[in-house]
């Protein structure tokens, strides 16, 4: 499985949550400013954390605090150290509530500090050749009567900016040359037209051709049009970012209300044994040494039971009495001695 993203779309402690969650092997690297983090989960268990010089849960704490980075998961891959032997709800929570109280984790970027691990990596995975910055320019000519025109050129850096504003700057540039094209077509055709109807004044007019004045930057359609859809991305991409940050609290706030429920429930079941223990040792002290109930059964001549009562009994001792009265009459009688039979029953 291999899964790539954006912290903005989940955060850390999201992403340990989800793979653990899903009892994932694998290691989970986020490429930080300073130097990458990485973290292994073993069969649904974070088992070692690196980043900077710090390792195990310091790693994580620090990296909590760290803004948005690209990240991406490979499977399969084995921690090369076991560093973490807490369970990872605890680690993520720990964390989390250092960041609500203000507490500075240790600083995991010393000055002059070499990461072992970041030349191991390095050496096992190549970094890619940045991407040379491809640049495009559309050229637009307006031909009205037969000179060209000025070009009205427009370059999108596809290495600047947004895939967003890049996508609708593009548009923007489509839409100007499909418009420029209608017109100059719908022009040249009327124009065509006219000269055809009136060939003798056509051929008798000298031409003249007077070169067309350039816009000025307040009149040129193309100016406004794209200095509008400019500001409109730049506003937009700001209103989706603030959207991810309230998104991305608003999960981290339920995912610490989950982490303290769960906490306050194994709490909840580590301490009921005892309770349970205690009432019924509280039980068994008050219960009595002799636990004998004293019946009275009515036998008739065949020894059958017709009428049973207790006769005396003891305090706490409420609870065997009915226990009592059916073992005295299930019990067998002799027969020919009919009459009121006082009949000991005891319990262990």
């Amino acid at each position: 499985m291999a899964l790539t993203g954006q912290l903005s779309d989940l955060s850390l402690a999201e992403l340990i949550e989800f793979f653990c969650n899903q009892r994932k092997t694998g290691r989970l690297k986020i490429a930080f400013k300073q130097a990458p983090g990485l973290f292994y989960i073993k069969d649904g268990e974070l088992v070692d954390a690196r980043l900077g010089v710090l390792v195990g849960a310091e790693a994580v704490y620090y990296a909590l605090t760290l803004p948005n980075a690209s990240f991406d998961f490979k499977g399969h891959v084995p921690p090369p150290d076991r560093t973490i032997d807490e369970p990872w709800t605890h680690i993520v929570l720990e964390g989390l509530r250092r960041m609500d109280e203000g507490i500075a984790p240790k600083e995991a970027f010393p000055a002059g500090a070499r990461y072992s691990y970041v030349e191991e990596l390095d050496a096992q995975e190549p970094p890619e050749a940045p991407r040379a910055s491809e640049a495009s320019q559309r050229v637009v000519t307006v031909n009205g009567n037969g000179a060209p025109k000025a070009p009205l050129a427009m370059t999108v850096d596809s290495a600047a900016g947004s895939g967003r504003r890049k996508i609708m700057l593009a548009g923007v540039v489509a839409a100007m040359v499909m418009i420029c094209t209608v017109a100059v077509g719908v022009l040249t055709d009327w124009f065509g037209a006219g000269r055809a109807s009136s060939p003798v004044n056509a051929a008798a007019m000298p031409k003249v051709e007077a070169p067309l004045p350039s816009p000025s930057p307040a009149e040129d359609p193309s100016a406004a049009a794209t200095s509008t859809p400019d500001a409109a991305a730049d506003k937009a991409v700001q209103d989706e970012e603030a959207a991810q940050a309230a998104r991305r609290e608003a999960r981290e706030r339920e995912l610490r209300q989950k982490l303290a429920a769960e906490r306050a429930e194994a709490a909840k079941q580590a301490a009921t044994p005892a309770g349970i223990n205690a009432d019924a040792a509280r039980k068994q002290e008050s219960a009595p040494a002799d636990k004998t109930i004293m019946v009275r059964v009515l036998v008739d001549a065949e020894g059958r039971v017709e009428q049973a009562s207790v006769a005396s009994s003891r305090p706490g001792m409420e609870s065997y009495e009915s226990s009592a009265l059916r073992i005295a009459r299930q019990r067998r009688y002799p027969a020919g001695k009919s009459g009121w039979v006082t009949v000991p029953i005891k319990f262990n």
